[in-house]
């Protein structure tokens, strides 16, 4: 599993990182194990991030059914590459 980053605002609004809240499970871990133990009681999560590195490659051959509707920007304009 791939260590997942999760969000959180402090108390000026700034966004704080928290890689230790996913450690153990994985967001779909955790609410599937909720679902089974009481669908009602369900804990709404905080918004969480997989950080990888996208190949140039595969920025190339994804980039019109994917990248193009994303604010994801390589130093290359991806339109060159085209």
């Amino acid at each position: 599993m791939k260590a997942h980053t999760a969000f959180f605002l402090d108390e000026e609004g700034l966004l704080i990182l928290d890689e230790s809240f996913y450690k153990k499970e994985s967001p779909s871990e955790i609410v599937f194990e909720a679902l089974k133990k009481d669908p009602s009681k369900v804990p709404l999560m905080p918004p969480f991030a997989i950080s990888i590195i996208i190949k140039t490659k595969d920025w190339v051959q994804s980039y019109n059914k994917t990248y193009k509707y994303t604010n994801l920007n390589s130093g290359i304009h991806p339109i060159s590459w085209l």
